[in-house]
């Protein structure tokens, strides 16, 4: 696969969104292991699937981003509030940059 390709530029720009996103749950204490996700990736990748909406597709993902329906950190949460927000059906798709 050529560095330039759509196909490449797509998957490292996912891989790097999902790399700071677990850098920073690391800075702020939290260690994601995968059990707290609920799902291999490729039934988290279907769940995002499902939230799309007219319009979003793999490879037009910039001009829409992943988001939290309830984020991880909000209202003060406890450890185990945090936990459960990181389980796959909390992602979502949200049309805009």
């Amino acid at each position: 696969m050529s560095k330039n390709s759509k196909n490449f530029l797509r998957k490292t720009s996912i891989i790097y969104q999902l790399f700071v996103h677990l850098l920073w749950v690391y800075v702020v204490g939290l260690f994601v292991p995968t059990e707290y996700l609920g799902a291999p990736i490729d039934i988290i990748k279907e769940h995002i699937e499902e939230t799309f909406t007219d319009g979003m597709t793999w490879t037009n993902h910039g001009e829409w981003h992943i988001d939290h329906i309830v984020p991880i950190c909000y209202d003060n949460p406890t450890f185990e509030e945090q936990v459960s927000r990181l389980h796959y059906t909390n992602p979502s798709s949200i049309m805009g940059n």
